[in-house]
């Protein structure tokens, strides 16, 4: 009997222990992960948006739907593969939790100093003001509207760094293409080699609308190499855009190994000069460095040589003979 009565106790002990296990643990997971509102930061009709407003310490990026095509600072056509990732971001990051109490504050300074602020426009009125930034090794992205408590973000499905897209600068969002124009548009083509005075040329429409080259004859003029250059030159791409530098400067100043420049029919020039390539001394090879090149006589981009190989032809190129 005693035995009996001692087993009852423990088992009376053993239930209560596990009562009280259980309810901690429910708090916990309770304190741990709150109910969190998905669209926290979806507040704004992304359909209506016709301006973004990128601040950092670094300056301000401003990006603007011109009535046909995205602008960067009222100065470049946006590229438009990154106007669509910023907006598949702005749909699809959510808050996965409250970032930590004990962290709370020095986050939130950090976004405010470090991070980047985030303004929707529509129709030149304010829809939606946050902050995004994310830690140092960039694993970690937090959204924080301004005065409230910041949020570690993510979007479902994705192991990505979200804060990225905000953080890129003017550059990061320019069109890659050269040429920023279409061919309805088109006025007239000229390519000049300093130096060689006899490989340039000039391509324009003739008075039956046909491209042509100046000085060769339409039946002298290869029009399948003709159009394959027309579309290689309206098809070119930076690889990467560059910072303004005193070695560019230099650069600058001396004579182009190429230089193009294309009109439309209001008047607009779109040019190209691209410059000798350094070898590397430090390669045994002597590999070839990508090409350098200064876009419409004030900004520099590197070039893969592969991509100007088409451009770089004479003028005897395009003759049948």
């Amino acid at each position: 009997m005693m035995q009996e009565k001692k087993n009852k106790q423990r088992l009376i002990s053993l239930v209560a222990l596990l009562l009280a296990t259980a309810g901690m643990l429910w708090l916990n997971s309770r304190g741990e992960a709150p109910t969190v509102n998905k669209d926290l930061f979806k507040t704004a009709d992304l359909t209506t948006i016709n301006e973004v407003v990128l601040r950092s310490a670094a300056g301000a990026t401003q990006l603007k739907f011109s009535g046909s095509q995205w602008r960067v600072n009222d100065r470049f056509d946006a590229d438009r593969g990154m106007i669509d990732v910023l907006f598949a971001t702005l749909r699809q990051a959510e808050p996965r939790r409250p970032v930590a109490v004990s962290q709370q504050d020095s986050i939130a300074t950090k976004l405010v100093k470090e991070g980047v602020e985030v303004t929707l426009i529509s129709g030149g009125e304010k829809t939606d003001v946050f902050y995004a930034g994310g830690n140092r090794q960039k694993t970690q992205a937090y959204f924080m509207r301004p005065g409230e408590t910041p949020y570690i973000v993510t979007i479902p499905g994705y192991r990505v760094y979200t804060a990225g897209i905000f953080e890129l600068d003017g550059q990061g969002w320019r069109s890659r293409y050269v040429f920023g124009f279409n061919w309805r548009n088109f006025s007239s083509l000229v390519a000049q080699y300093p130096g060689k005075e006899t490989a340039g040329f000039r391509v324009e429409l003739d008075d039956h609308q046909y491209f042509g080259i100046r000085g060769l004859a339409l039946e002298q003029t290869d029009t399948a190499k003709l159009n394959n250059y027309l579309d290689a030159v309206s098809l070119l791409q930076v690889q990467e855009y560059q910072t303004p530098s005193p070695a560019l400067d230099s650069l600058g100043k001396m004579a182009p190994l190429f230089f193009i420049e294309v009109k439309d029919v209001g008047g607009t020039a779109y040019t190209l000069e691209l410059f000798p390539f350094r070898r590397s001394s430090n390669e045994a090879s002597a590999k070839a460095v990508p090409l350098i090149g200064r876009i419409d006589g004030r900004d520099w981009a590197v070039f893969r040589e592969s991509d100007l190989l088409s451009l770089i032809q004479p003028k005897a190129f395009f003759s049948k003979e």
